[in-house]
């Protein structure tokens, strides 16, 4: 049984180990891995599954849980991944496909509904299974883990809003980009809303995904 609880998280997060390897790797501008956040979070992801396998295997034989640290990466990993998933679904999708969607261009050995099927559904929807459901211990009971996990999203949109600003580069999301046509209130207000919705679910799935994976079921 104890084999069972560590050796399927094990499996889950070599996985997705993989998958954002394997999609990352095939990533043609490497430089683009800092410039969007789902290639940022995949590769976060990808570090706190990597250093959670190496944990996992050398905890087997005791069936002991890994260390608290490795825990708080796995967190920070699937906080980054599920916002990614949910802000490029909800937000970004449905009125900045243009700019978000990934093309041929983006990638080389693989196709883009692959690679945008991999980053933003499969590892991000595998390594939430694993935590939320199968990494339980140890328990991450100090709520500041929900300011430790946000640090690399914060830093991110931090340098964002800055570059951005003071027109430092393309803004990748398109939201300070010019429209072709002038901008009507109403569309200038819901670009507003969308804008501040995306700290909104960043903010709501760091504490909803501590506080499952502290629940005692």
């Amino acid at each position: 049984m104890e084999l069972l609880k560590t050796g399927i998280p094990l499996f889950l997060n070599l996985a997705v180990m993989a998958s954002s390897g394997i999609a990352l790797c095939r990533l043609r501008r490497k430089k683009d891995i800092l410039k969007y956040y789902t290639y940022l979070s995949n590769l976060i992801g990808l570090i706190g599954s990597s250093i959670f396998a190496a944990a996992a295997v050398f905890s087997l034989p005791g069936g002991s849980p890994v260390p608290l640290w490795v825990k708080g990466l796995r967190f920070t990993g699937t906080y980054m991944l599920t916002t990614a998933m949910f802000v490029f679904t909800l937000v970004l999708l449905p009125v900045r496909q243009e700019e978000t969607v990934i093309t041929e261009d983006d990638f080389t050995g693989i196709r883009p509904k692959w690679a945008n099927f991999l980053l933003h559904y499969f590892c991000p929807v595998v390594s939430a299974v694993s935590f939320l459901l199968l990494e339980r211990q140890p328990v991450l009971a100090n709520p500041q883990w929900t300011l430790y996990a946000a640090v690399p999203t914060i830093l991110y949109w931090s340098v964002y809003l800055i570059l951005t600003a003071f027109n430092l580069w393309k803004d990748p999301y398109g939201f300070s980009q010019p429209q072709k046509k002038p901008a009507s209130v109403l569309r200038t207000l819901t670009d507003i809303l969308l804008f501040l919705l995306i700290p909104a679910i960043s903010m709501g799935l760091d504490y909803l995904l501590w506080w499952i994976n502290t629940l005692n079921f």
